[in-house]
């Protein structure tokens, strides 16, 4: 299994077929901090073996590496017919709240090991 490629955005949707990727972005400017930012979501492309079954889950850390937040977690079973099953997965993170500046991160969780991290570099706009 591995990620081939993770996007943060301001929204994402499937549909026929096709993973639309809406806003995509690799910081936040809040007009302060706190904050809380309404949505957005993570959306990346996984590999898997044939018929392989795995756990995904994101979890958001702080430039302390303490853990903000965790967003849900999936049961994912590729289907068989190709050597390599490639597919999307999207998560909508809620009404977050950012408490400080600095390099965050959003980590892919695959079973209890984090496989990728995502950078969010959350600025602050004094004044």
């Amino acid at each position: 299994m591995r990620i081939l490629s993770a996007y943060l955005c301001d929204y994402a949707f499937r549909a026929g077929g096709k993973m639309s990727i809406i806003g995509m972005f690799k910081e936040f400017n809040l007009p302060k901090v706190p904050y809380s930012i309404t949505q957005f979501y993570i959306v990346f492309e996984i590999e898997t073996d044939p018929n392989e079954e795995i756990t995904v889950g994101v979890r958001l850390t702080n430039p302390k590496g303490r853990t903000m937040g965790e967003v849900g977690i999936r049961e994912l079973k590729m289907p068989s017919g190709t050597s390599a099953n490639r597919g999307w997965v999207q998560f909508g993170i809620f009404s977050q709240e950012f408490s400080e500046p600095g390099k965050h991160s959003i980590e892919i969780i695959v079973g209890k090991d984090v496989v990728h991290s995502v950078p969010l570099q959350v600025n602050w706009r004094k004044g």
